[in-house]
């Protein structure tokens, strides 16, 4: 593996066999990602998941069965998010460390999905914008939380990702967000 390979899932990589495809990070650009790019291979190394599927699963790489390896995005979010939805979804999964430095594990990347892509995904649905644009509009976001962030999971997950944009470049998650403190403390 090259010094700028990414390996995603690699803390819970089973084997080989089972690993996604490696991200180059020297010529990674989440608008150039192929549709073929697998996100999953079961134990035999089978693909079950690529990019351009609809519904990825990530179910060689839970830690506990009881855990959903399932992210449906053509059931819960429209057809004209699911490519925003999918993208942002790559980056947390490439760029997105939990505390103690390992990647973010399929539950924490549920949780994201459930709590803030779905719903988020819905609330720009509803009034006729691109995902993004909920991210990049101070206005919108503040709607957003104040409409769906009804509980604490909701707004801790919002918070974690909105923190994990302010932490990337907009040149790297073509995601042109910039932090408003006045917001985060009305949603804290």
């Amino acid at each position: 593996m090259r010094a700028y390979d990414l390996q995603i899932f690699s803390d819970y990589i089973h084997n080989q066999k089972s690993a996604p495809d490696k991200i180059d990070l020297n010529n990674f650009d989440i608008d150039r990602q192929y549709n073929d790019f697998v996100i999953s291979r079961d134990l035999d190394g089978i693909i079950i998941s690529k990019f351009g599927d609809n519904k990825w699963n990530f179910e060689p790489y839970i830690s506990n069965p009881s855990q959903y390896p399932i992210c449906d995005f053509e059931k819960f979010i429209a057809q004209n998010h699911i490519d925003e939805a999918k993208k942002l979804m790559l980056l947390l999964m490439i760029h997105g460390y939990g505390r103690n430095g390992s990647q973010y594990s399929v539950v924490t990347l549920q949780g994201y999905f459930r709590s803030v892509l779905i719903p988020m995904a819905q609330f720009a649905k509803k009034i006729n914008i691109q995902l993004y644009n909920v991210f990049e509009d101070s206005n919108y976001l503040l709607q957003y939380i104040e409409s769906s962030c009804t509980n604490r999971m909701k707004t801790s997950n919002l918070l974690a990702i909105l923190s994990f944009l302010h932490n990337h470049s907009n040149a790297k998650t073509k995601i042109n967000y910039k932090q408003n403190k006045e917001l985060l403390q009305k949603a804290q």
